[in-house]
């Protein structure tokens, strides 16, 4: 006898608090635990654009950054402050920049100086707010950086796996060309195997004369780790080539990971399962196998569609046990046991119809066995996304199935986590989906005047931008064009607003080309997409969690701007309550101050006026004016470094000379012409001559800047090199150091009385009086100095004070402890003078303190007097502006060989939804690549890419 339809009780939330009046009490507590977890945590999300996908030292990294809050993608205003690191392939930060975020919208830039060496960067982006969460959810974006040797040099990898008695090798050959195909022949090569362990193998050898070295080495490696042959390729006597490149390995020693749809397998109920294989590099493997249970029957076969991923079906029954083996190209490669299936449980099946853009169909499944135990219970599923409830469902268990199906219209793009309850609140199954809906992508479109242009044109180019409506929106977009013949790239492996904000961005570990999903989607790219839904981690949010009310813990409040935070003490450790801290920073015009709480903490903010690099003065008194305090400031920390898990891929491209992507090169080609590198050989040179020549021509124009150029400096003259001084160290008119003041007791009075032709002058009014921006109190000793005879005393401007590289009034001078002073500075000729301008027209006075670790470039805070201290602060990061230029018919004649044509981060619309745009083209031909993504107003996000040949 058929068994009755399972009753449900359907719920639908479009929002967090819509509920109709047949709500159990458990949905309501549920949903409550999730508005509160998403109330109290909210979720910061940062995604980068970049100008182009690739970078040779000497260019400029240019990138927007969009910075949103909630599963809507609103412009966040959460923070005020974003961090982006720039670290280099030893997981080393060697650049590091402090943005502004105005409504979820900054920009920056890294310049790739000469300092730095070629390599696979990453950039991470990241809030204080994200801090307090898994750093997996960091923005983080590999880049690959070459020079002029690097991108000489092409190398492609080809290889087979053997054994040699009974132990893997790996017979690998390589093909060494230059940046047009042709093979360096007869070239000595040194080069080294390495893992992420370390050095598995080295040799040397010569490229024969199709530009290929052949050689073996053991095979047996770890899965995950990435596998790089490192060649060192002698050009000439006087120049090696070194470049690195990755070998995508696959042979035997693969992970392959099973995952049943819901998170467990049921006896008698029927399962998808999917699985995913890696490879040593970290990619994905195609692969396929069959399922075979403990008595060797085979139950099922299955095969990889995308990435090493893939699905099937299976129905575990009782006392049975499964394993999986997998083949390689025919091969046995591994076998794997399938998770055991529990004797009671529930199966949470979603399809996603990739076919059908309008409904979701749900499944929960039982057996008998739970039917029994749990007659006539509760269940709740429940929908959510980004921490909002979208979908909500109650039923009574009176059957062993129950199916729904489920508007996609009700959810927002991106994932979609379903989770079914117990009666008691218990999360039993999860399933994650991806739902794209139209309703919330913008439509995005570039036009040119046509579609083939000359070098040099200038190109006119018209942006809209509409809603799926069809009506134009407001928002902020960042504009890219380059020449992608000269910066090829793999389109499916590129990172974009649609890839990173709606899939990446939820997931934890590596994506192997997330754009694949969103490039050109189709059928298969939603099913390939569905497959990855089930095998990837997706542990953005928990229920556990929620339900127990064990959040994460907050440590990092949301920046709103820079600040400055710290203690301020007495008696060695005791708290100053209500004490007063100030700040100055007199050459910005920014002077702020605040009162210590009960523990005597302060913070300092107002500061976002401050530039990059700046010292500060921060005084401090007690409750009473006493200065006998100690101001000891906050450390800043950062976020610890992890190792860059992002796969690898080789960029070679030398075709002619393979049979396949992984195959060996064929040893009967004939060969190519070889290159010539003469001119390569000269162009290198020159490179390394300018490099050197640059950085004598820097200093160069550093010294003719001053008026007194061509002064040497005597051997005995005194210079610091943390000197202030704008003229350089010791290049003033006298010079003091720490001998000089040994017998100091009053380090002001000192300083004036060493100084020749001084005048005093007794300040006589009560009120005191304010000279040039600086305040003398009744009866203090305005110093001036007499600098030529026909000075009067009624018209000459006071002596200036600079501590640190701040300018700081006299009283900030008369407590300053002579054993702290490094050096003293007087500046009193115009040939000195005139570099500060109106600043210190009356003389000055530098003195810089002593660094107590001895190192010029630590950031530090000195004690300077009781109640004062400098510091070195970092402030919002100078970005840059990309130089677009404007050709005539008489400038036309210089050459552009620009790849980077256009970017512009700052492109708004208005209520049209319009705006012209216009550049040049550069010099060299080829397909040039425009991008263009944005927000808009409402969070809506979008990408449209557009083409145009210069012949």
């Amino acid at each position: 006898m058929r068994k009755p339809a399972l009753t449900l009780l359907l719920i639908l939330s479009l929002y967090r608090s819509s509920y109709s009046q047949s709500d159990s009490a458990h949905l309501t507590t549920i949903t409550s635990k999730l508005e509160k977890l998403s109330a109290t945590h909210p979720t910061e999300k940062v995604y980068l654009q970049f100008n182009k996908p690739g970078y040779s030292i000497g260019d400029t990294i240019w990138f927007k950054a969009y910075l949103t809050v909630g599963v809507r993608h609103q412009p966040s205003a959460l923070s005020g402050v974003l961090y982006v690191d720039l670290i280099d392939d030893k997981d080393k930060v060697v650049k590091s920049l402090l943005l502004k975020n105005n409504n979820g919208i900054t920009a920056g830039d890294f310049a790739l100086d000469n300092k730095l060496t070629p390599g696979y960067y990453h950039i991470r982006a990241y809030t204080a707010w994200m801090r307090n969460f898994d750093p997996a959810y960091f923005f983080n974006q590999t880049i690959p950086v070459t020079n002029i040797s690097t991108e000489a040099l092409a190398i492609n990898a080809a290889y087979s796996v053997s054994a040699i008695n009974n132990k893997e090798v790996v017979n690998t050959q390589l093909v060494y060309a230059d940046d047009s195909g042709k093979p360096l022949a007869r070239r000595s090569v040194s080069y080294e195997v390495r893992a992420d362990t370390g050095l598995l193998y080295s040799g040397q050898g010569a490229t024969n004369d199709n530009g290929m070295l052949t050689f073996t080495f053991p095979g047996q490696t770890a899965p995950g780790q990435q596998i790089r042959v490192m060649s060192h390729l002698k050009l000439t006597t006087d120049i090696t080539l070194d470049k690195t490149t990755p070998l995508n390995i696959v042979n035997e020693n693969i992970d392959v990971q099973f995952f049943p749809e819901g998170g467990e397998l049921v006896n008698n109920v029927r399962s998808k399962i999917a699985f995913k294989a890696i490879g040593t590099n970290g990619l994905g493997v195609n692969v396929k196998g069959t399922i075979i249970d403990n008595e060797n029957n085979e139950i099922a076969e299955f095969q990889s569609q995308y990435a090493g991923m893939g699905v099937f079906a299976l129905t575990p029954l009782p006392g049975k046990t499964y394993t999986a083996r997998v083949t390689i190209a025919g091969n046995l490669a591994v076998t794997a046991k399938l998770p055991a299936a529990n004797e009671k449980g529930f199966v949470l099946a979603i399809n996603t119809n990739p076919a059908d853009s309008t409904k979701l169909n749900v499944r929960v499944s039982t057996n008998e066995a739970t039917l029994q135990e749990r007659k006539d219970q509760s269940f709740y599923l429940v929908g959510q996304s980004g921490g909002e409830s979208y979908y909500t469902t109650d039923g009574k268990l009176d059957n062993t199935s129950f199916t729904a199906a489920i508007p996609k219209s009700k959810f927002p793009s991106g994932i979609t986590q379903f989770t079914l309850f117990s009666n008691t609140n218990e999360p039993l199954n999860e399933r994650v989906v991806f739902i794209k809906n139209d309703n919330d992508l913008l439509n995005l479109e570039l036009k040119a005047g046509k579609t083939t242009y000359n070098p040099l044109e200038k190109v006119n180019m018209t942006f809209n931008a509409k809603n799926n409506s069809n009506k134009p929106v407001q928002g902020s977009f960042s504009l890219t064009v380059y020449n992608e013949d000269n910066a090829p790239a793999n389109w499916n492996d590129e990172s974009s607003i649609l890839s990173n904000l709606l899939l990446t961005s939820d997931l934890k570990g590596y994506i192997e080309e997330p754009n694949y999903y969103f490039n050109q989607t189709s059928d298969q790219t939603k099913s390939d997409l569905d497959v990855l839904m089930l095998t990837q981690d997706y542990r953005r949010f928990e229920w556990k969690a929620a339900m127990t009310g064990d959040y994460p813990k907050i440590t990092y409040r949301p920046e709103k701007g820079l600040s400055i935070s710290g203690k301020l003490l007495y008696a060695k450790d005791k708290p100053v309550i209500k004490g007063k801290v100030g700040l100055l920073s007199t050459a910005n015009n920014i002077a702020v101050d605040t009162i210590t709480n009960d523990n005597g903490e302060f913070t300092l903010t107002g500061i976002d006026g401050l530039p990059d690099t700046s010292t500060l003065v921060i005084q401090a008194r007690m409750a009473n004016n006493k200065r006998d305090v100690n101001i000891k400031l906050d450390s800043k920390t950062y976020p610890p470094m992890f190792k860059n898990t992002d796969a690898l891929t080789s960029t070679g491209t030398i075709t002619q000379l393979l049979d396949g992507s992984n195959a060996i090169i064929k040893t009967n080609t004939i060969a190519p012409p070889a290159a010539d590198t003469t001119q390569l050989a000269i162009a290198i040179k020159k490179s390394r001559l300018f490099k050197n020549a640059g950085e004598k021509q820097l200093k160069e124009v550093t010294i003719n800047a001053r008026k007194n150029a061509g002064t040497e400096l005597a051997p005995w003259v005194i210079v610091n090199p943390r000197s202030s001084n704008l003229n350089g160290p010791g290049h003033a008119n006298m010079v003091f150091g720490p001998t000089d003041l040994e017998s100091c007791t009053d380090i002001y009075e000192c300083i004036l009385n060493r100084l020749p032709g001084l005048l005093r002058k007794m300040v006589q009014d009560p009120k005191g009086v304010t000279i040039d921006g600086v305040y003398y109190a009744y009866g203090d000793i305005i110093p001036i100095l007499v600098r030529h005879a026909a000075q009067s005393m009624m018209s000459s401007t006071p002596v200036k004070f600079m501590l640190d590289g701040v300018f700081v009034n006299h009283s900030n001078i008369e407590n300053v402890n002579a054993n702290d002073i490094q050096s003293v500075e007087v500046l009193s000729s115009t040939s000195y003078l005139s570099v500060y301008g109106s600043s210190a027209p009356g003389g000055l006075i530098i003195i810089t303190t002593k660094l107590v670790s001895g190192d010029p470039n630590e950031n530090y805070a000195s004690n300077v007097a009781p109640g004062v201290i400098t510091t070195k602060f970092k402030g919002f990061s100078k970005v840059e502006e990309f130089y677009v230029p404007k050709y005539t018919a008489k400038n036309t004649n210089t050459a552009d060989t620009r790849d980077a044509i256009y970017w512009n981060p700052n492109i708004t619309t208005d209520v049209t939804g319009k705006l012209q745009l216009e550049y040049f083209n550069s010099d060299v031909k080829g397909t040039y690549r425009a991008v263009i993504e944005g927000i808009d107003n409402d969070g809506n996000i979008g990408r449209f890419v557009y083409r145009y040949k210069v012949e």
